[in-house]
């Protein structure tokens, strides 16, 4: 039988397409208490049927929806946090992907870190799947979960630095253009070049503009 752990990864890495998903219940545009009538309603249906398969995929769904917006009224905090965790695990695959053995029951007990290595298993199956796709998403994965804000308490100074950037390169932009600036000397005279680290480019570009005055002569 294998762990939940065990039984998730196995669905998927088998990486079958459910060829009858289950729709969302719900429109985007319904307010909350809407939503969560609907929700419900689809979801005892399912449950009284015993279609595991569209229960994953309601689950799926409320994540989804608890992404943008908070549901307080008829969803349990169980529901919840299980809705989130398979919604998290099986976003990069998609809703059309959720079938195998895996029970509801089966995401209840996973930790976050195993959670985080099952994500990181959907996107190596998307990968595979779909190289530049997989390959995207797995990249924007990592910097987002190695991302730390860099720009706390100094967010003027470095809006003001961006600005100072943009006016330089205005500037000599300018200069280029009436045949002020005819060779790299011109530039390393000039304050603030500090700011600039492109200086290969900006090479180029003043070759081109002394070819092209040249050229008028």
């Amino acid at each position: 039988m294998g762990t939940p752990y065990q039984r998730i990864e196995e669905d998927l890495r088998n990486d079958i397409l459910n060829t009858r998903t289950l729709k969302r219940p719900f429109k985007r545009e319904d307010n909350s208490r809407i939503k969560e009538t609907k929700w419900r309603r689809e979801f005892r249906r399912a449950k009284y049927h015993n279609r595991k398969i569209d229960l994953k995929t309601l689950y799926y769904y409320l994540g989804e929806t608890l992404e943008q917006e908070e549901f307080s009224r008829e969803i349990t905090k169980h529901e919840k946090l299980t809705a989130k965790r398979i919604f998290y695990i099986h976003e990069p695959m998609g809703p059309d992907y959720l079938t195998g053995k895996a029970g509801i029951a089966d995401y209840k007990g996973l930790t976050q870190e195993k959670s985080e290595t099952l994500r990181e298993v959907a996107l190596e199956v998307l990968s595979e799947r779909e190289p530049l796709v997989g390959e995207n998403l797995l990249d924007e994965n990592l910097v987002f979960d190695n991302f730390i804000p860099q720009y706390d308490g100094h967010s003027h100074e470095c809006a003001s630095h961006d600005q100072s950037n943009t006016e330089f390169m205005g500037n000599m932009m300018n200069m280029m253009d009436m045949g002020l600036m005819r060779n790299m000397k011109d530039v390393e005279n000039m304050p603030n070049m500090g700011n600039i680290e492109n200086m290969r480019d900006m090479e180029d570009m003043l070759d081109m503009t002394v070819m092209e005055n040249s050229e008028l002569v």
